[in-house]
């Protein structure tokens, strides 16, 4: 296991040529999930009711629709310019 850890390391810091890539296609999808889509789901879960039954229900699904739709673009922007960069 380690041997495999640490080998994935050697081949990601060997051909990618720059640490910025990484940063920001781990923060496009890490930190949307951490920020806009976990609070949310953790909030309709403990709740219990359905996903659109009451007012804050409402708010609660708005923001985890928007927040996988964020973490999408981020991710797909962040690609597209490490695409752009190479």
């Amino acid at each position: 296991m380690a041997l495999t850890v640490l080998g994935s390391c050697f081949v990601v810091a060997v051909y990618v040529p720059d640490v910025v890539f990484v940063w920001s296609f781990l923060g496009s999808i890490f930190c949307t999930t951490l920020a806009f889509i976990l609070p949310p789901i953790f909030f309709l879960v403990l709740k219990g009711n359905s996903w659109f039954g009451d007012w804050e229900n409402i708010k609660a699904t708005s923001l985890l629709i928007l927040g996988i739709l964020f973490c999408l673009l981020c991710t797909i922007e962040s690609l597209l310019h490490a695409l752009n960069l190479a």
